[in-house]
């Protein structure tokens, strides 16, 4: 995304996932350049923290705690 404020960054062995202040969260392969957003299932869209153990993903924001068991596909 372009001039947006990033948040929370975790990732793990295949995919780097990143929040933003405004847009959700973003998705990139691990060695990709280009960032994919994935918000499906989100109603707070800024996190404050977000930790991957294997591909399941956690993100905490303002609309609560989400958990992800597909690698950041949904929430």
């Amino acid at each position: 995304p372009d001039k947006t404020i990033a948040y929370a960054m975790t990732q793990n062995s295949s995919r780097i996932f990143i929040s933003t202040y405004d847009q959700g969260v973003f998705v990139a392969d691990n060695g990709s350049a280009f960032f994919e957003s994935k918000n499906s299932g989100l109603s707070g869209i800024a996190a404050t923290r977000m930790a991957a153990f294997g591909n399941v993903v956690f993100f905490i924001s303002e609309g609560g705690l989400y958990m992800s068991e597909n690698n950041g596909d949904s929430w």
